[in-house]
């Protein structure tokens, strides 16, 4: 008999790691909220742990400082975006590039739909680097992963003959780039938000096309 699975006693410490789990995303997003409000170093422990219906004691526990707290949030979106952005290109393989390209751009831009303030806090943290260093290789992961994604489907892409060979080297630095400019205009301008569908098509018409009248 599996013990782990057929009794009381083997249920227990599965439980406690969903308990652990559970508390942990609620931190995650209490820290997400209150970082973008206040701002990386104005923002404290204390005003986390209230905002996640924590003890103080309880959130240490979980997060020996801000920047370790800070690099778990990095941590958790990076996942999450790479995960929706992997996914969209599996449910898009074998259609044409155009196709593939828009299925990327959904991906991405839903995820700083949902998490926006994330996004409010990485401009913060591109002028301002917490002391023990944390902010200055966090969030470049993310951008990497990204740009093996991209350097990928751009590759695809001139295979298929839907994109010029001789601009290979710069076109995924490009297409990263629109991306990153699209969401950065939408945090400074309130902008855009919600509507993901509409930003999408304009970047691929973009990238594709150019900007020539």
């Amino acid at each position: 008999m599996n013990r782990d699975s057929n009794s009381p006693e083997g249920s227990v410490p599965k439980l406690r790691d969903r308990i652990r789990e559970v508390t942990q995303d609620t931190i995650l997003n209490a820290s997400e909220e209150v970082f973008a409000e206040e701002g990386l170093h104005a923002s404290k422990m204390e005003t986390i742990a209230a905002r996640a219906g924590v003890s103080v004691g309880t959130l240490y526990n979980y997060f020996t400082d801000k920047g370790t707290l800070f690099a778990a949030l990095v941590e958790s979106r990076h996942r999450s975006l790479i995960a929706i952005v992997d996914a969209a290109l599996e449910g898009a393989k074998g259609k044409p590039f155009r196709e593939r390209l828009l299925a990327m751009s959904r991906a991405f831009f839903s995820h700083f739909d949902v998490y926006r303030r994330y996004f409010v806090i990485l401009i913060q943290a591109e002028h301002r680097k917490l002391e023990n260093g944390v902010l200055k290789s966090a969030p470049g992961n993310t951008m990497h992963e990204l740009y093996l994604r991209v350097s990928e489907l751009i590759e695809s892409g001139i295979k298929e003959g839907s994109l010029r060979a001789d601009m290979s080297e710069h076109l995924p630095v490009f297409l990263l780039g629109a991306f990153r400019g699209v969401l950065i205009r939408d945090v400074l301008y309130n902008q855009g938000f919600g509507d993901f569908e509409m930003r999408s098509q304009r970047l691929v018409k973009f990238f594709l096309e150019g900007a020539e009248a």
